[in-house]
């Protein structure tokens, strides 16, 4: 069963999918409405969810929920306008997908935002909530390549008299800035560029609801 990003389940959660394949490869079909439906092979590789557990899938016929754990490779299936989002993300990109509240002019809606993420295949936590965690590694992994580009960075050019460990500590923390927080900015940029595109229209385009 493909997975479904649904707004009952995860609305405003955070989740970090490895596209698999292109989005322009997808397979597409047509809904009992005659809306288009997306097929993409992703991995999941993490997501705002500090409880350990995985993300709800679906149920099985006892009623209990299947997750959909970190690591595990499935379909993934999408709405059109999801779809739109994710063009121009290659295969073995990561991605943060989420179903989040936006208030426009007409109200409140359900509307996709989609964040590439750098590093690779480790997401980098998103700061606005501290409360959320993505991976127990992942930060780790973006301080520590911090700490190689400062190391360098001060071999180049060492400031004498003050310790070496100091320099490259000051550089990496300014690194970690643009690398974390950078990534934070960008995407409050990116919501006030789609609610300010989003309230231009005369009303909220109901392809934003996947179900």
């Amino acid at each position: 069963m493909a997975f479904q990003i649904k707004k009952d389940l995860h609305l405003n959660t955070g989740i970090y999918l490895k596209l698999l394949s292109d989005p322009t490869s997808a397979k597409v079909e047509k809904d009992n409405f005659d809306n288009e439906r997306y097929t993409l092979p992703v991995e999941m590789i993490g997501h705002d969810i500090t409880d350990g557990s995985g993300v709800k899938w679906f149920q099985n016929d006892k009623g209990e929920w299947i997750e959909l754990k970190i690591g595990k490779q499935t379909d993934f299936e999408f709405s059109g306008a999801l779809y739109k989002k994710l063009v121009g993300n290659s295969s073995g990109t990561t991605v943060q997908v989420m179903l989040k509240e936006i208030n426009g002019e007409k109200g409140t809606y359900a509307g996709w935002s989609v964040t590439p993420m750098s590093g690779g295949n480790h997401p980098l936590e998103v700061l606005n909530n501290p409360k959320k965690v993505v991976s127990s590694n992942s930060l780790g992994i973006t301080w520590g390549m911090c700490i190689n580009n400062a190391t360098q960075l001060v071999i180049k050019d060492m400031e004498d008299g003050v310790p070496i460990a100091d320099q490259v500590e000051k550089i990496a923390r300014e690194l970690m800035d643009v690398a974390v927080n950078g990534l934070t900015r960008w995407e409050e940029d990116q919501i006030q560029k789609d609610q300010n595109d989003k309230s231009s229209e005369e009303k909220p385009n109901n392809e934003d609801v996947p179900f």
